[in-house]
């Protein structure tokens, strides 16, 4: 959603050019939740990285709100892909290019590997 798009869509057009099976679904909305779209979009890929610029406190697997609702979505899909849940962008910080060339391949490699080591990953925030 937003201003994340521009750069994962770049990355997602760089990407297939080399050959990697990548894709980038963008939700318009937020309510009414599109949960057929996610059922019908996603239930048949690998991994699905959400990239969050929020975190929702107390959240049942600590990530951001979209992430938390796409994986919700997913419960009644036939197959239910591995999840990770990207959370970057705080405090007004811009998340690039290069930003989302890593997001994919840490997606790509959970995929090769067939599990997600980490599920939410706090990208670009200061210690």
């Amino acid at each position: 959603m937003g201003t994340v798009s521009k750069p994962i869509k770049e990355a997602v057009r760089r990407l297939r050019a080399k050959g990697e099976k990548v894709g980038f679904l963008r939700i318009r909305w937020f309510r009414p939740f599109p949960t057929d779209d996610i059922i019908r979009y996603l239930s048949g890929v690998k991994v699905v990285a959400v990239v969050d610029r929020d975190y929702s406190f107390g959240s049942p697997f600590d990530g951001g709100a979209v992430f938390t609702e796409i994986r919700s979505a997913l419960y009644e899909a036939d197959h239910r892909p591995l999840m990770m849940n990207f959370i970057g962008g705080l405090g007004g910080r811009e998340i690039t290019y290069n930003d989302a060339i890593n997001m994919f391949n840490m997606a790509l490699e959970a995929a090769r590997k067939g599990k997600v080591e980490q599920r939410v990953i706090w990208y670009g925030v200061r210690e």
